[in-house]
């Protein structure tokens, strides 16, 4: 398990929030976008400034239409239902 500092903890509590604000104002109409859709991914790593360091947290896909944050890598299980 990482520790975040604050400025990342703020960056990844942004994240989700505009992430979860995203689909709640998109239509939910077939005819939106021409058929096509936006799929977001169920895991999203995030990493900090250094180029070449490795992701301390994660943000997951949880059943609420928003994300969960992690600082342990998810298993591959424990992401979202969608694929």
């Amino acid at each position: 398990m990482t520790k975040l500092i604050e400025s990342q903890l703020s960056d990844a509590l942004a994240y989700m929030k505009a992430l979860s604000g995203l689909g709640a104002t998109l239509p939910n109409e077939p005819t939106w976008g021409g058929g096509m859709r936006l799929w977001l991914p169920d895991v999203i790593p995030l990493s900090p400034d250094y180029k070449g360091e490795a992701p301390v947290a994660w943000l997951v896909a949880n059943d609420f239409d928003g994300y969960d944050l992690t600082t342990t890598a998810p298993e591959p299980s424990d992401a979202g239902s969608e694929s």
